[in-house]
């Protein structure tokens, strides 16, 4: 499998690791995401696939501040709650959800990339791959 080679022709590469499969848990392996020490390439991560953007970070989880103030003061006079209770209101009341993030997945967003994947990628393919990564190695 192609996530093998990769995993297995980048491993001593030190500004590049692979993604560790949690033990409680089984990877499809469907696609391969490697992350990479920014400071050590000299492609910028938009100049490749980038992993998926964190929900939390996404335009329509983005509140503006003007607005998250007018709908604060609302909820403060319809909840009546405290003001630790009304960001939690006003996300619940405004979007349908809670918006939660974390450097964790903000992590993963700035350093992982997806590498090329598919069942018909032969050898050659992939090392054409491993060499443009190295290549962008500074």
């Amino acid at each position: 499998m192609h996530q093998y080679y990769y995993k297995d022709t980048l491993r001593d590469i030190a500004s590049i690791e692979s993604i560790a499969i949690a033990p409680h848990g089984k990877s499809n392996r469907w696609i391969t995401v490697v992350l990479i020490t920014p400071e050590e390439f000299s492609a910028e991560r938009e100049q490749a696939r980038p992993v998926w953007k964190p929900m939390h970070m996404q335009p329509v989880f983005q509140v503006e501040e003007q607005s998250a103030q007018r709908k604060e003061q609302s909820a403060r006079q319809k909840y009546k709650a405290r003001p630790s209770e009304i960001r939690s209101a006003v996300v619940n009341e405004f979007h349908g959800v809670k918006v939660v993030g974390g450097s964790v997945a903000e992590d993963l967003f700035e350093r992982g990339l997806c590498l090329p994947s598919g069942t018909a990628m032969t050898e050659e393919d992939l090392d054409r791959v491993i060499e443009a990564i190295l290549g962008c190695k500074r």
